[in-house]
């Protein structure tokens, strides 16, 4: 699993020593076709997850444009529940496997104590997720005015 967290963008800045800290809080998670590795709503769930392989379609049945609809489909090495973790709030949507998927599943409370402990090692982690975040905000703007656009709005 070490050399699948190097990979992960989100970690790529990290020396093999700050890999090997973030180590202990990771377990490798099997999905199957349809399975929901992140449920929209959960209040608790402080877990982060990267995709390592297959694909994962991002759902959101609550809003009053969409129901059950795919917003989003990600492909490997994304990172998966990074906004509920930075604001501590409810899943703001589901993350459905599409076939099977392998996924990399990292304890979220115990992660951000670590950043706690290590500035150097926040800072790159919060870094490289405020890199990710933006490059999604970007996308979205994107789409946004694409969809303004084609509706003459």
């Amino acid at each position: 699993m070490f050399d699948e967290l190097r990979q992960a963008s989100c970690f790529q800045d990290l020396d093999v020593e700050q890999i090997a800290t973030i180590l202990p809080y990771c377990s490798q998670v099997i999905l199957s076709d349809g399975d929901i590795m992140i449920h929209e709503g959960d209040h608790d769930a402080n877990d982060l997850f990267i995709l390592m392989s297959g694909e994962i379609e991002i759902v959101s049945n609550n809003t009053n444009t969409i129901s059950h609809e795919v917003v989003l489909s990600k492909e490997d090495k994304d990172l998966y529940g990074e906004l509920s973790w930075l604001t501590k709030r409810k899943r703001t949507a589901s993350a459905r496997c599409r076939g099977d998927v392998e996924a990399i599943k990292i304890d979220g409370n115990a992660l951000m104590r670590e950043l706690k402990r290590s500035p150097e090692l926040g800072f790159k982690v919060l870094h490289r997720i405020s890199l990710t975040l933006a490059e999604r905000l970007d996308d979205s703007d994107s789409l946004m005015k694409q969809l303004l656009w084609n509706s003459n709005i």
